[in-house]
């Protein structure tokens, strides 16, 4: 039987959880993409398949496969796809994601 103590330590650890885990989500949904993320996304993430990633075929400095199939298994789950403004070219840079 679990004790009082332990349960009221077990709910206050997935409160403080939540509320941190939360507030990581509100600070990065206002932080924009630097340049190197953007790039990232769009020509080491969205352009190349799994099995590429996974035999380091990336065309990136980093070339570590892990890295990128993390960002991958992300963008892939909740639909995210780089702004066609940040595919067309440098100019457009300064577009902000919704």
């Amino acid at each position: 039987m679990i004790s009082l103590r332990k349960f009221q330590f077990k709910i206050l650890s997935g409160l403080l959880f939540c509320i941190l885990f939360s507030s990581g989500i509100l600070l990065a949904h206002h932080k924009p993409l630097w340049n190197d993320e953007i790039y990232s996304q769009h020509s080491s993430v969205e352009n190349i398949s799994v099995w590429r990633m996974i035999s380091g075929k990336i065309p990136e400095g980093n070339n570590t496969p892990l890295f990128y199939l993390g960002q991958k298994v992300i963008s892939a789950i909740s639909g995210y796809q780089t702004l066609p403004a940040w595919r067309e070219g440098a100019q457009n840079w300064g577009e902000r994601d919704p």
